[in-house]
Protein backbone atom coordinates (compact mmCIF):
# COMPACT_ATOMS: atom_id res chain seq x y z
CA UNK A 1 0.00 0.00 0.00
CA UNK A 2 1.47 3.46 -1.26
CA UNK A 3 0.80 6.50 1.20
CA UNK A 4 0.16 9.18 -1.16
CA UNK A 5 -1.19 13.41 -1.07
CA UNK A 6 -4.91 13.00 -2.87
CA UNK A 7 -4.99 16.51 -4.54
CA UNK A 8 -8.62 17.32 -6.01
CA UNK A 9 -8.69 20.35 -9.18
CA UNK A 10 -4.77 18.94 -9.56
CA UNK A 11 -5.14 20.43 -13.60
CA UNK A 12 -4.48 23.62 -12.99
CA UNK A 13 -3.67 26.45 -10.72
CA UNK A 14 -3.41 26.00 -6.79
CA UNK A 15 -4.25 22.60 -7.06
CA UNK A 16 -1.31 22.06 -9.52
CA UNK A 17 1.07 23.80 -7.42
CA UNK A 18 0.24 21.49 -4.45
CA UNK A 19 0.86 18.98 -5.95
CA UNK A 20 4.35 20.04 -7.58
CA UNK A 21 4.87 21.49 -3.99
CA UNK A 22 4.57 17.16 -2.29
CA UNK A 23 6.02 15.81 -4.59
CA UNK A 24 9.17 17.92 -4.23
CA UNK A 25 9.18 16.93 -0.72
CA UNK A 26 9.03 13.08 -1.83
CA UNK A 27 5.34 12.22 -1.67
CA UNK A 28 3.64 9.86 -4.21
CA UNK A 29 0.29 11.15 -5.74
CA UNK A 30 -3.41 10.81 -6.52
CA UNK A 31 -4.54 13.75 -8.97
CA UNK A 32 -7.85 14.20 -9.58
CA UNK A 33 -9.73 16.98 -11.63
CA UNK A 34 -12.32 16.40 -14.77
CA UNK A 35 -9.45 17.84 -17.32
CA UNK A 36 -7.94 14.35 -17.52
CA UNK A 37 -5.45 15.47 -20.70
CA UNK A 38 -4.20 17.77 -18.21
CA UNK A 39 -3.95 15.43 -15.23
CA UNK A 40 -1.71 12.65 -17.82
CA UNK A 41 0.35 15.45 -18.83
CA UNK A 42 0.99 16.63 -15.40
CA UNK A 43 1.41 13.13 -14.03
CA UNK A 44 3.83 11.85 -16.31
CA UNK A 45 5.98 15.12 -16.33
CA UNK A 46 6.13 14.63 -11.95
CA UNK A 47 6.50 11.29 -11.70
CA UNK A 48 9.93 11.49 -14.72
CA UNK A 49 11.38 14.56 -12.77
CA UNK A 50 10.95 13.43 -9.26
CA UNK A 51 11.39 9.61 -9.43
CA UNK A 52 7.25 9.35 -7.75
CA UNK A 53 4.42 7.79 -8.36
CA UNK A 54 1.75 10.26 -9.59
CA UNK A 55 -1.47 8.52 -10.94
CA UNK A 56 -4.86 10.02 -12.49
CA UNK A 57 -8.37 9.35 -11.41
CA UNK A 58 -10.49 11.47 -14.12
CA UNK A 59 -14.37 12.68 -12.62
CA UNK A 60 -16.33 15.18 -11.29
CA UNK A 61 -16.65 15.95 -7.62
CA UNK A 62 -19.94 18.16 -8.42
CA UNK A 63 -21.34 14.62 -8.92
CA UNK A 64 -23.28 13.38 -5.87
CA UNK A 65 -21.71 10.04 -6.33
CA UNK A 66 -18.15 12.03 -7.26
CA UNK A 67 -16.51 11.72 -3.31
CA UNK A 68 -17.64 7.99 -3.04
CA UNK A 69 -16.30 7.25 -6.57
CA UNK A 70 -13.03 8.78 -6.00
CA UNK A 71 -12.35 6.96 -2.76
CA UNK A 72 -13.22 3.66 -4.02
CA UNK A 73 -10.91 4.39 -6.99
CA UNK A 74 -8.19 5.35 -4.25
CA UNK A 75 -8.90 1.95 -2.65
CA UNK A 76 -8.80 -0.07 -4.96
CA UNK A 77 -5.53 1.03 -6.11
CA UNK A 78 -4.22 0.00 -2.70
CA UNK A 79 -3.77 4.34 -1.51
CA UNK A 80 -3.56 5.32 2.25
CA UNK A 81 -4.04 8.54 1.84
CA UNK A 82 -1.79 10.57 4.12
CA UNK A 83 -2.23 14.08 2.95
CA UNK A 84 -5.61 15.92 1.43
CA UNK A 85 -6.07 18.96 -0.48
CA UNK A 86 -9.26 19.70 -0.94
CA UNK A 87 -9.03 22.49 -3.71
CA UNK A 88 -11.90 21.42 -6.01
CA UNK A 89 -13.92 24.71 -6.39
CA UNK A 90 -15.65 27.14 -8.55
CA UNK A 91 -17.42 30.51 -8.27
CA UNK A 92 -19.77 32.31 -10.44
CA UNK A 93 -19.08 36.89 -10.57
CA UNK A 94 -21.53 39.88 -10.87
CA UNK A 95 -24.70 37.98 -11.17
CA UNK A 96 -27.38 38.30 -8.28
CA UNK A 97 -28.02 34.69 -6.95
CA UNK A 98 -31.52 34.73 -8.25
CA UNK A 99 -30.42 35.60 -12.21
CA UNK A 100 -28.08 32.31 -11.74
CA UNK A 101 -29.40 28.91 -12.35
CA UNK A 102 -30.47 27.20 -9.30
CA UNK A 103 -28.56 23.39 -10.79
CA UNK A 104 -25.04 26.28 -11.44
CA UNK A 105 -25.57 26.94 -7.79
CA UNK A 106 -26.60 23.64 -6.63
CA UNK A 107 -23.25 22.30 -8.41
CA UNK A 108 -21.46 24.86 -6.71
CA UNK A 109 -22.31 23.57 -3.65
CA UNK A 110 -21.80 20.24 -3.98
CA UNK A 111 -18.07 21.11 -4.84
CA UNK A 112 -17.18 23.19 -2.77
CA UNK A 113 -18.94 22.20 0.64
CA UNK A 114 -20.39 18.48 0.29
CA UNK A 115 -17.33 17.08 -2.05
CA UNK A 116 -14.82 18.73 0.69
CA UNK A 117 -17.32 17.47 3.81
CA UNK A 118 -17.07 13.88 2.17
CA UNK A 119 -13.81 13.43 1.73
CA UNK A 120 -12.13 15.03 4.74
CA UNK A 121 -14.84 12.29 6.84
CA UNK A 122 -13.35 9.27 4.61
CA UNK A 123 -9.51 9.86 5.31
CA UNK A 124 -9.17 11.93 8.30
CA UNK A 125 -9.64 9.24 10.79
CA UNK A 126 -7.28 7.08 8.95
CA UNK A 127 -5.13 9.94 9.72
CA UNK A 128 -5.81 10.46 13.62
CA UNK A 129 -5.56 6.78 13.79
CA UNK A 130 -1.46 6.98 12.29
CA UNK A 131 -1.08 10.04 14.14
CA UNK A 132 -0.04 11.79 11.28
CA UNK A 133 -1.50 13.44 8.23
CA UNK A 134 -2.74 16.46 6.05
CA UNK A 135 -5.80 18.27 5.50
CA UNK A 136 -5.74 21.64 3.77
CA UNK A 137 -9.13 22.96 2.49
CA UNK A 138 -8.82 25.81 0.30
CA UNK A 139 -10.99 28.69 0.84
CA UNK A 140 -10.61 32.04 0.34
CA UNK A 141 -11.01 35.85 1.16
CA UNK A 142 -14.30 35.85 0.15
CA UNK A 143 -15.51 33.91 3.09
CA UNK A 144 -14.61 36.72 5.43
CA UNK A 145 -18.31 38.55 4.77
CA UNK A 146 -21.23 38.62 2.78
CA UNK A 147 -20.77 39.29 -0.53
CA UNK A 148 -23.53 40.66 -3.26
CA UNK A 149 -23.44 38.98 -6.58
CA UNK A 150 -21.61 36.30 -5.45
CA UNK A 151 -23.25 35.86 -2.29
CA UNK A 152 -23.26 31.70 -2.50
CA UNK A 153 -19.93 31.02 -3.34
CA UNK A 154 -18.92 33.37 -0.56
CA UNK A 155 -21.10 31.46 1.30
CA UNK A 156 -19.25 28.60 0.94
CA UNK A 157 -15.96 29.38 1.59
CA UNK A 158 -17.11 30.98 5.04
CA UNK A 159 -18.58 27.33 5.53
CA UNK A 160 -14.76 25.75 4.29
CA UNK A 161 -13.04 28.64 7.54
CA UNK A 162 -15.49 27.77 10.00
CA UNK A 163 -15.28 24.03 9.15
CA UNK A 164 -12.04 23.84 9.33
CA UNK A 165 -11.29 25.72 12.21
CA UNK A 166 -13.64 24.08 14.02
CA UNK A 167 -12.01 20.31 12.49
CA UNK A 168 -8.32 22.19 13.62
CA UNK A 169 -9.40 22.24 17.47
CA UNK A 170 -10.91 19.32 17.57
CA UNK A 171 -7.34 17.89 16.41
CA UNK A 172 -4.84 19.84 17.76
CA UNK A 173 -2.16 17.58 19.62
CA UNK A 174 -2.83 14.75 17.30
CA UNK A 175 -0.20 14.56 15.01
CA UNK A 176 -2.71 15.59 12.31
CA UNK A 177 -2.63 19.18 10.57
CA UNK A 178 -5.37 20.93 9.24
CA UNK A 179 -5.51 24.44 7.41
CA UNK A 180 -8.09 26.42 5.89
CA UNK A 181 -6.04 28.29 2.83
CA UNK A 182 -7.61 31.83 2.45
CA UNK A 183 -5.94 33.16 -0.85
CA UNK A 184 -6.76 36.78 -2.62
CA UNK A 185 -6.64 37.68 -5.88
CA UNK A 186 -4.25 34.64 -7.33
CA UNK A 187 -3.23 34.25 -11.00
CA UNK A 188 -5.30 31.10 -12.17
CA UNK A 189 -8.04 30.15 -14.17
CA UNK A 190 -10.72 31.04 -11.24
CA UNK A 191 -11.85 34.53 -12.62
CA UNK A 192 -12.76 32.74 -16.23
CA UNK A 193 -14.54 30.01 -14.64
CA UNK A 194 -16.56 32.58 -12.89
CA UNK A 195 -17.75 34.63 -16.24
CA UNK A 196 -15.22 37.47 -15.45
CA UNK A 197 -14.78 39.37 -18.65
CA UNK A 198 -11.49 39.42 -20.25
CA UNK A 199 -11.03 42.82 -19.94
CA UNK A 200 -12.12 42.89 -16.07
CA UNK A 201 -10.35 39.60 -15.10
CA UNK A 202 -7.39 41.18 -12.31
CA UNK A 203 -3.97 39.86 -13.48
CA UNK A 204 -1.40 41.43 -11.08
CA UNK A 205 -2.64 39.10 -8.30
CA UNK A 206 -0.08 36.18 -6.34
CA UNK A 207 1.49 33.20 -8.30
CA UNK A 208 -0.30 30.11 -6.87
CA UNK A 209 3.17 28.76 -5.97
CA UNK A 210 2.99 31.83 -4.03
CA UNK A 211 0.33 31.11 -2.05
CA UNK A 212 0.94 27.43 -1.31
CA UNK A 213 4.40 28.00 -0.47
CA UNK A 214 2.83 30.31 2.72
CA UNK A 215 0.54 27.08 3.15
CA UNK A 216 2.86 25.23 4.12
CA UNK A 217 4.52 27.24 6.20
CA UNK A 218 1.21 27.81 8.32
CA UNK A 219 1.02 24.19 8.05
CA UNK A 220 4.17 23.99 9.93
CA UNK A 221 2.87 26.39 12.23
CA UNK A 222 -0.28 24.62 13.23
CA UNK A 223 -1.82 28.04 12.36
CA UNK A 224 -5.02 26.35 11.47
CA UNK A 225 -6.20 29.41 8.67
CA UNK A 226 -4.01 31.61 6.75
CA UNK A 227 -4.72 34.39 4.61
CA UNK A 228 -2.38 34.97 1.50
CA UNK A 229 -3.19 38.00 -0.34
CA UNK A 230 -1.62 41.34 -0.86
CA UNK A 231 -1.94 43.98 2.09
CA UNK A 232 -4.80 46.12 0.15
CA UNK A 233 -7.04 42.89 0.38
CA UNK A 234 -6.49 41.72 4.02
CA UNK A 235 -7.46 45.13 4.89
CA UNK A 236 -11.41 44.36 4.54
CA UNK A 237 -10.61 40.75 6.02
CA UNK A 238 -10.12 42.85 9.04
CA UNK A 239 -12.75 45.18 9.02
CA UNK A 240 -15.24 42.18 8.43
CA UNK A 241 -15.16 40.96 12.07
CA UNK A 242 -15.58 44.89 13.27
CA UNK A 243 -18.43 46.29 10.96
CA UNK A 244 -22.01 44.95 11.58
CA UNK A 245 -22.98 41.77 8.90
CA UNK A 246 -26.25 43.92 7.54
CA UNK A 247 -23.64 46.70 6.63
CA UNK A 248 -21.29 44.82 5.32
CA UNK A 249 -24.00 42.93 2.91
CA UNK A 250 -25.39 46.56 1.91
CA UNK A 251 -22.15 47.82 1.01
CA UNK A 252 -21.15 44.90 -0.75
CA UNK A 253 -23.90 44.24 -2.73
CA UNK A 254 -23.30 48.31 -3.82
CA UNK A 255 -19.66 47.70 -4.46
CA UNK A 256 -19.13 44.47 -6.32
CA UNK A 257 -19.25 44.13 -9.82
CA UNK A 258 -22.05 42.94 -12.09
CA UNK A 259 -21.59 41.35 -15.40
Amino acid sequence: MADVALVTGASSGIGEAFARAYVARGRDLVLTARREDRLQRLAAELAGRHGVTAEVVALDLAACDGPSRLAAEVEARGHSVVALVNNAGFGVVGQPFGSVPVERSVEMARLNVAAMVELTGRYLPGMLARGAGDVVNVGSIAGFQPLGTMALYAATKSFVLSFSLGVWGETRGSGVRVLALCPGDTNTEWEAVAGVPQGSRNEKGLSADTVVARAFRALERDRGFVVVAKPGQRVPVGLSGLLPRRLLARATARMMPRF
